[in-house]
C-alpha cells in the first residue's frame, strides 16, 4: 500500500484517501447554510458521484484508499477524539 503524499499539485496521482458521503452529508443537506453547503443536495446522488469518481481513479491506475483503512486511530485524532483535517485539527467557531 502506498502512503498518500504530494510533493506538488502537478505530480502524477498514484494513491489517494477518499471518504464516501455519509451521515455528515445528510445532516448538511438538511440545513445547508449553517453547514457551509451552497444549497440542498441529494445524498444518494452524492454517493453515486463518489463511487463513479473512485471507478475513474482506479481505471486510471490510482490506488484508492478508503479513509481510515490501515491507519492507527491516533493518526486520525488529536488525542482528545477530534478529527484532523489535512494537518490541522478541525475547530468549530
Amino acid at each position: 500500500m502506498r502512503e498518500p503524499t504530494a510533493e506538488a499539485e502537478y505530480d502524477t496521482l498514484r494513491a489517494v484517501r477518499v471518504h464516501e458521503p455519509g451521515i455528515e452529508a445528510a445532516i448538511g443537506a438538511m440545513d445547508p447554510g449553517p453547514n457551509h453547503f451552497a444549497r440542498p443536495f441529494s445524498v444518494c446522488e452524492a454517493k453515486r458521484e463518489h463511487r463513479r469518481m473512485v471507478e475513474v481513479l482506479e481505471d486510471a491506475g490510482v490506488e484508492v484508499l478508503p479513509d481510515g483503512e490501515g491507519l492507527d486511530p491516533d493518526q486520525l485524532t488529536n488525542g482528545g477524539g477530534g478529527i484532523h483535517c489535512m494537518t490541522s485539527p478541525i475547530r468549530r467557531a
